[in-house]
């Protein structure tokens, strides 16, 4: 099966499916290897102990808390062979051809990238999952060739087909997609009484208060006193003009940011008495599109992300056509017990 993203270490997203956290640290259970080779990738074999070694490596990097339970290694194993195997073919791939490429690492980006891995103590590290130095460099540099060739095959080659004309016809077709709707964000003072003339004299008071002398609306119902009067302030409220009842979206429409509505008079829906309603409008936003530059960025990432795919998955088909590939196992094949 041809995958489509090639990166070091590829199956890093799905360790976290694998739950070595509940069982314990220590154990005296074994691991049977049972080894023979799994695939040939242009003449090179693959067999259950590379696959073994290449997931000790990232093993210990992901749970090094772990990395002397068997157990939890064990679990590890049999979640991770199949799908490490597979990336260990594409690995060969690519490693197939950069050697005929004659593409090389230095030792000292090698040696950097163990430090970087495993620490100042990597001979110490290495010894909790049984491999030695010469192992871990041959995989490492290995690596470090994947990184690169992925880079210079798929990543440079799809970040340079992003151009600014690309994004622009992107950012085109998301405008279409996302339109933005007129939307007002706005606060509802609401005075009640049951004597209609009473609330109506309040109400007029209330927009005094709030449109001449500033009145905070938060402080209205200690400047409004009154038996059975009732004085509500909403949070703000953001709405479209859809959502919003007519005889409000009217006062909105005929005020600027800040504005203050004078007082109009509904029927309450619960119960059927008057009510006065100010309406205090914060903010407008205008129908329209969301401005380029708030989401170029993302149109950006996001096309990079989808080229990269695309020329990683023509990459390994290239690479699948061009080299031979074998795969000697069947699928009741069990390549790791435990013995405890």
């Amino acid at each position: 099966m041809i995958r489509t993203l090639l990166i070091p270490f590829l199956f890093i997203s799905t360790l976290t499916a694998v739950d070595p956290f509940l069982v314990a640290p220590p154990d005296d259970a074994q691991i049977i290897i049972h080894n023979r080779i799994l695939a040939r990738v242009n003449g090179k074999s693959i067999s259950v102990m590379d696959v073994a070694k290449k997931m000790d490596l990232l093993f210990l990097r992901t749970f090094p808390q772990y990395a002397s339970s068997n157990i939890a290694r064990y679990q590890y194993y049999e979640a991770s062979w199949k799908q490490m195997l597979n990336d260990a073919i594409d690995k060969e791939l690519i490693l197939a051809d950069a050697d005929e490429n004659k593409f090389k690492v230095t030792s000292g980006d090698i040696r950097q990238e163990m430090e970087m891995l495993f620490g100042p103590h990597v001979i110490a590290n290495l010894h909790q999952i049984n491999m030695n130095i010469d192992e871990a460099q041959r995989i490492v540099e290995g690596d470090i060739i994947l990184r690169r060739m992925t880079f210079a095959r798929v990543n440079g080659k799809a970040i340079r087909s992003v151009t600014p004309q690309s994004i622009r016809q992107a950012y085109d077709a998301f405008v279409k997609e996302n339109p933005v709707e007129e939307t007002w964000t706005y606060r509802v003072v609401s005075i009640r009484h049951p004597d209609e003339k009473v609330g109506a004299q309040t109400a007029e008071k209330a927009y005094t208060l709030l449109n001449e002398q500033k009145t905070p609306p938060n402080e209205l119902s200690k400047q409004l006193k009154g038996e059975k009067l009732s004085v509500n302030v909403s949070d703000n409220w953001t709405h479209k003009s859809k959502e919003i009842s007519a005889p409000i979206m009217d006062a909105l429409a005929q005020l600027e940011a800040g504005g203050i509505s004078s007082p109009l008079v509904q029927k309450s829906r619960a119960d059927r008495s008057i009510v006065y309603r100010i309406i205090l409008l914060n903010s407008k936003t205008e129908a329209g599109a969301i401005p380029f530059s708030q989401v170029e960025n993302q149109i950006r990432d996001e096309l990079i992300s989808k080229a990269i795919a695309d020329e990683g998955k023509k990459y390994l088909e290239r690479l699948h056509k061009h080299f031979d590939i074998q795969i000697s196992y069947t699928d009741d094949f069990e390549p790791f017990t435990l013995r405890e």
